[in-house]
């Protein structure tokens, strides 16, 4: 199987003023491509060649193949690489432009965030402070467990909650430094702060 990177789905300007079209470009075409690029030339000619993409996940976040383990965020390369492919794929769907869509929400929506975390402004402390408590490179997550309870979840690094079948990632904000430095110097509050009126809430309902 050969992986392709995925197409956005806004133009790579759509995001201006919130992320500048020159992010993307950098963020976009040279850090997910060269993942994208990276695993394909990792897997060639090995067993994981024939996986889907969680499925490479899963199997080489342990190294089952190699027998080796890992430390959160830092598996083998092609864990590595497979799990920053799909972070990213996520990223991009996790983010919408203000228009013509705009920064509110479904009912549907609404009511599933109030029903888990009382409010929408709840749920943004709450992601707020673990992206800002997380020390270097990472995610912030929405995921939900087996039983439908979602959570706001952080990984490490390349680190991504689909190692766990039972967990769905919902949503995901990405907070390596590459993906807001070029316009929020090393601000990443202020970087969280103007994302709230690009993300696709209703990736929750």
């Amino acid at each position: 199987m050969t992986f392709e990177l995925m197409k956005l789905p806004y133009a790579q300007d759509a995001l201006e003023p919130v992320i500048s079209k020159e992010i993307i470009s950098y963020h976009y075409g040279k850090h997910h491509k060269g993942y994208v690029d990276n695993l394909n030339k990792l897997i060639k000619d090995t067993a994981y060649e024939d996986m889907t993409l969680e499925e490479i996940i899963r199997e080489s976040s342990l190294d089952k193949i190699n027998n080796q383990k890992y430390c959160e965020g830092r598996g083998s390369p092609i864990f590595v690489n497979a799990a920053q492919v799909y972070n990213h794929n996520l990223y991009w769907n996790s983010l919408r432009p203000d228009e013509p869509v705009g920064t509110g929400m479904t009912e549907q929506t609404e009511a599933y965030i109030n029903k888990h975390w009382g409010s929408t402004d709840r749920l943004k402390k709450v992601i707020t402070n673990q992206a800002t408590k997380l020390f270097g490179s990472g995610w912030i997550w929405i995921c939900k467990q087996d039983d439908d309870k979602p959570s706001v979840q952080s990984t490490h690094d390349a680190g991504t909650p689909i190692t766990d079948p039972s967990v769905t990632p919902l949503l995901v904000i990405d907070v390596w430094e590459h993906a807001y430095y070029l316009q929020y110097k090393n601000d990443r509050a202020d970087y969280i702060e103007q994302l709230w009126s690009i993300i696709n809430w209703d990736n929750l309902a």
